[in-house]
């Protein structure tokens, strides 16, 4: 598969994991900043997505990979250890997390 289609696929699925809950995603897919991809805009639990709502917001950067099967156990992601440098120096650190329904 051919890498933009999975970035797009990558961001379309981090993007909508957030749709049922009071996080807006600003996230852009083909985004050539060294270390983000965008926003997730944290918003009151059951209320409007308001500027007086906003609770704060988090630093996203997406990546997407292919796999022909996935275990039930675990996920794995080689990282990029300066990647991880500036998540801890510029942003409050990372969060990973996999998704198995990239069917777009």
């Amino acid at each position: 598969m051919d890498s933009q289609v999975k970035e797009i696929k990558a961001v379309n699925a981090v993007k909508d994991a957030f749709l049922p809950y009071s996080i807006s995603p600003d996230i852009k897919d083909g985004d050539k900043k060294p270390a983000v991809d965008g926003e997730l805009y944290i918003y009151q639990i059951d209320s409007i997505f308001k500027k007086a709502n906003l609770i704060g917001q988090v630093s996203v950067q997406v990546k997407g990979t292919e796999v022909q099967s996935f275990s039930n156990s675990s996920c794995k992601y080689t990282v990029n250890i300066e990647d991880l440098v500036i998540y801890e120096r510029d942003y409050t650190g990372a969060l990973f997390f996999c998704s198995r329904n990239l069917e777009y």
